[in-house]
């Protein structure tokens, strides 16, 4: 049985809303601010997101960098409950290709550049691009967002966590495959900014889906 199976709590897997490194195409770093299309979004996914919570306990967590901290933080001024970094859950360590702008990726490591690529179109897996200096291997990074997660889920409470692409791909794979990573299952999803999974878990029973705003 998986150590994140705790009674009577949901998980809220919440993508950041649209920053203006996301419009730099950056892997890494760029500018963390929000768009102002991107706060328009974030407002709306909160409005549909009030009911859901209503009469329940509420933690929230972010990523440690800009743009999913400054997401939460606009969540909370909602729910008044106050956020906190997870030190464990953040993006998977793109080693010497962090940083990068996609223009920058495709001419310096051009078959990294494909794969990622086809990754997005379930084309490939993660693992399959060969490796760079400093990168995280997947399995390892499995393991770190499994015990992120079992640090930040209690009983009797709904737990919501803003990060980025990698971080809530890896956290739904988790929940969809019961806490296992599954090489052969682990799939891209394109959540939307501000986009929201929900999992209600149980002690005795695998994750199962109970929200979804896209």
């Amino acid at each position: 049985m998986c150590n994140f199976h705790i009674s009577n709590a949901r998980f809220f897997i919440i993508r950041h809303a649209e920053a203006f490194k996301n419009l730099e195409k950056m892997h890494g770093g760029g500018t963390q601010d929000l768009t102002n299309d991107g706060i328009e979004q974030l407002l709306a996914t909160i409005e549909v997101l009030k009911p859901v919570f209503q009469d329940r306990r509420i933690c929230i967590f972010h990523q440690k960098e800009g743009r999913s901290e400054k997401t939460a933080k606009i969540i909370d001024q909602k729910f008044r409950i106050g956020t906190k970094v997870s030190e464990l859950i953040y993006g998977v360590g793109l080693g010497v290709i962090a940083n990068l702008n996609e223009d920058e990726l495709k001419k310096l490591y051009p078959k990294v550049f494909q794969i990622l690529e086809n990754w997005k179109n379930n084309g490939a897996k993660l693992d399959d691009y060969p490796d760079v200096p400093g990168r995280e291997h997947m399995t390892d990074f499995a393991s770190r967002i499994k015990l992120g997660l079992s640090n930040m889920i209690h009983p009797n409470t709904d737990t919501i966590l803003v990060g980025t692409t990698s971080t809530i791909n890896m956290l739904n794979h988790l929940m969809i495959t019961n806490g296992e990573f599954v090489h052969d299952k682990y799939d891209f999803i394109s959540f939307p900014f501000s986009g929201v999974n929900g999992w209600q878990l149980s002690a005795d029973k695998p994750p199962r889906k109970v929200f979804s705003s896209f």
